[in-house]
């Protein structure tokens, strides 16, 4: 009988022990997962703040009369054909042709520019000539959207966004060439001043059920703001090659 006492109390020492040791392992075990699916741990913990649920879109680029096109193969829908189209927790827009963090993943989404319109105003047309950059199709193509840095812009989340409201933000498409890769800019970085001749990007709540939104250039209040107006960088950002007519059309669709 003391013997089978003295078993029983061994055991619960035992497992009195090793309790904490399990709560810790769970603890960190957990904690390694969401940092291991995040790919930005400052923005998932500033998102998580905002308490917006992330937004999975269909993106339409419309091709009609605008310089930024699509690829000819209907809308980008995200998940699929390794598209990324959301709008994320903190109400930003963010578009790629490439969702995987896997660079071997096969490219089958592209978007196309047509820079044969220079924007000459104040500018020598032999500084800022028309340019064929044929997009590279084995390598992906992105956009991102985020507030105006300049006085007197706001931001209101885009799942907060009213219906028929519009807001101005800034954005850019990065896409590659074949020799180079490149940065297309609507007031964003470098040209996030009041002095910058670019567009702003325009995005208008048409729809709450189904969700939808367009973006598409704009002048806003900027004084030297064009509609239109894009700027092409080089694709870190340091090397400006031209100011160049980019109408475009998205519409965004909550899936």
């Amino acid at each position: 009988m003391k013997k089978k006492l003295f078993n029983n109390a061994s055991k619960l020492i035992m497992s009195a022990l090793l309790l904490p040791f399990v709560i810790t392992s769970c603890k960190k075990n957990t904690a390694d997962v969401v940092l291991s699916n995040s790919n930005d741990v400052t923005s998932s913990a500033q998102a998580r703040q905002t308490g917006l649920t992330e937004v999975s879109l269909k993106v339409t680029v419309n091709d009609a009369g605008n310089n930024i096109t699509s690829d000819g193969l209907g809308g980008y829908i995200n998940g699929t054909q390794n598209v990324r189209a959301i709008i994320d927790g903190l109400g930003n827009f963010l578009f790629s042709t490439q969702a995987s963090s896997n660079p071997k993943t096969a490219i089958v989404r592209w978007v196309n520019y047509n820079f044969g319109y220079p924007y000459n105003f104040g500018y020598p047309l032999s500084a800022y000539p028309p340019r064929t950059l044929p997009v590279d199709h084995t390598k992906p193509c992105d956009f991102a959207m985020i507030k105006s840095n300049l006085p007197g812009y706001s931001f209101t989340p885009l799942q907060s966004l009213a219906v028929n409201h519009s807001e101005c933000v800034t954005l850019f498409g990065s896409f590659p060439s074949t020799t180079s890769n490149y940065r297309v800019s609507f007031h964003r970085g470098q040209e996030d001043v009041s002095t910058s001749p670019t567009a702003f990007a325009v995005v208008t709540r048409t729809s709450i059920s189904p969700a939808v939104w367009t973006i598409t250039p704009g002048a806003c209040s900027s004084p030297n703001s064009n509609a239109n107006v894009a700027a092409l960088y080089s694709g870190d950002g340091t090397v400006l090659y031209g100011y160049y007519m980019m109408p475009f059309s998205f519409t965004l669709t909550a899936q």
